[in-house]
């Protein structure tokens, strides 16, 4: 599979492939094809702020009531400090959304830059939110062709929501979904297979056979398999796929 085109299949990418109206013949650019299919599965943007969570204070003796002068005004501060700090990353994100929905990637690209940087001193480097926020700037990295920058932040992003979600949470999917992706935008076949299956053995097990996330990491795995001349594995996938979407469809 080359790397600058890819082949497409029927519903291969939900929104992209049948927006269009394509047929299987046709053969699409990779950056409208499997590198829209990023930005459709980033995390959606922040809508609060996620302040840290509190430490819980220590019973009270005799030594831990004595507080230097302004102690507890200085502690006060601190905390409103970091609270606005949270507040802005999530007005920052909300903005960086904007900018990637507009197709304004490199400007989405700097803003995620400062909201990582802003979570990453009010919250530590393993909070899940950091996580989000890594997703979402590899996402727009691969969306300008940027790949080598993209692949350490979905696998640092993987790595936090292994830890601090579970290695089945359905978020530790969507980033093993994503990872996928972008091998198979570089024509990574062999990387890109079994983070699909992982990410769908996840999905299955943690939404459902029936969810509309298990049906677009099947056709997502299907189009991996006909592009690697594989189209006997791929049709009992989108088989399964249209059923989940023809289900999930408002009936008329």
């Amino acid at each position: 599979m080359g790397i600058g085109r890819l082949r497409l299949h029927r519903g291969a990418i939900p929104g992209v492939y049948r927006r269009g109206g394509m047929t299987d013949n046709r053969v699409i650019s990779m950056r409208t094809g499997i590198l829209m299919a990023l930005l459709l599965l980033a995390d959606g943007c922040a809508t609060r702020a996620t302040a840290p969570a509190a430490t819980p204070a220590p019973p009270p003796t005799a030594a831990a009531t004595e507080q230097p002068p302004g102690g507890e005004a200085t502690g006060k501060a601190a905390e409103s400090a970091a609270a606005g700090e949270n507040e802005n990353a999530a007005t920052l994100a909300n903005l960086a959304a904007a900018r990637r929905s507009h197709g304004d990637y490199s400007e989405a690209e700097a803003l995620y830059i400062r909201v990582l940087m802003l979570q990453r001193g009010g919250l530590g480097r393993e909070h899940p939110d950091v996580a989000t926020t890594l997703n979402n700037l590899a996402s727009v990295r691969a969306l300008q062709g940027k790949y080598a920058a993209a692949e350490p932040m979905f696998k640092e992003a993987l790595a936090i929501r292994e830890k601090a979600l579970g290695p089945e949470h359905r978020l530790t999917a969507q980033t093993l979904n994503n990872l996928a992706l972008l091998y198979a935008a570089q024509g990574n076949a062999a990387e890109a297979e079994p983070l699909y299956r992982r990410a769908l053995g996840i999905q299955e097990k943690t939404l459902g056979p029936n969810h509309p996330d298990v049906g677009r990491t099947l056709l997502n795995l299907a189009a991996l398999l006909r592009d690697t001349g594989r189209a006997g594995e791929a049709e009992p996938l989108e088989t399964r796929a249209r059923a989940i979407g023809k289900a999930a469809s408002p009936r008329k």
